[in-house]
């Protein structure tokens, strides 16, 4: 299947906007479950009860959800604040649970700065992957942008053994910074979830996880392609650029490019 996120064009209606994914040709979206904002868009939540049932109505698949991450940094920490982090965690997974939504996406931390290391936060973890167990739904670690970020990650991997608790590989993380952590060598069975994009390469600051249309930048993607698990969805994660095309132009050139990658697959590279 072909899917998308549904990021971009964030003052569209949803109905408007998941009619025209599906009129372009995808098979299914991923939503996002942080709070609802103007930026975002105003309806795309779990704060939302129709959200996912307005892409099923339009003929899409909800492949998966990405959850909230600001304040991940918290989890780690014995406050308020952190007790407050898992609880809307837990809360999310059992949102997804009751709308069928069988995957969520999560950050193992946030930010510039280390979050401080701690038994409570693996304990935190661990509780989550039970919790999902429980619930029939799966925890995706993405991984994400700066070396301390993948170690944590790492060590969240290699403690938490559960069926329920896997990756996200995102190809554009991967590509911009940090193609020394090769999680597709390392743990090709425990990557549940898929995040395509582009970028150049080059590490320039904030501005370098540019999440462009796949072709747009300097992925290998004939190289990267096959090494990709051939049962999961190819799912492109693009964010929205000011500069982007007029809707219905951009969702049909993301469903051509996708519609390469996954011809891509199963093509051999000498």
């Amino acid at each position: 299947m072909l899917t998308i996120f549904d990021c971009n064009y964030p003052q569209m209606p949803l109905a408007e906007k998941f009619a025209l994914i599906r009129r372009a040709g995808f098979g299914g979206v991923m939503l996002w479950g942080g709070p609802s904002s103007p930026d975002f868009g105003a309806d795309r939540s779990l704060e939302n009860p129709r959200y996912a049932a307005m892409a099923r109505e339009a003929g899409l698949t909800v492949e998966n959800i990405h959850l909230p991450f600001d304040d991940m940094n918290h989890l780690w920490e014995d406050t308020p604040a952190g007790a407050e982090c898992f609880h809307t965690l837990e809360q999310c997974l059992e949102r997804c649970a009751h709308e069928q939504i069988p995957v969520a996406v999560m950050h193992a931390e946030q930010g510039k700065t280390p979050a401080a290391m701690s038994e409570l936060g693996f304990l935190r973890f661990e509780r989550l992957a039970r919790r999902a167990e429980q619930l029939g739904v799966k925890i995706a670690l993405e991984n994400m942008r700066r070396a301390h970020q993948i170690e944590r990650a790492e060590m969240l991997l290699e403690r938490l053994d559960s069926p329920n608790f896997g990756i996200c590989f995102d190809a554009g993380h991967w590509h911009a910074r940090l193609k020394e952590f090769d999680w597709l060598s390392r743990w090709p069975e425990r990557i549940i979830a898929l995040h395509l994009h582009d970028n150049l390469d080059v590490v320039t600051g904030e501005g370098d996880d540019l999440h462009w249309i796949p072709g747009n930048g300097t992925i290998d993607w004939a190289a990267l392609m096959p090494r990709l698990p051939q049962r999961l969805s190819v799912a492109l994660e693009l964010e929205p650029d000011p500069n982007e095309l007029p809707p219905e132009a951009f969702y049909s050139l993301a469903y051509e490019r996708a519609q390469w990658l996954e011809g891509l697959r199963t093509e051999v590279v000498e």
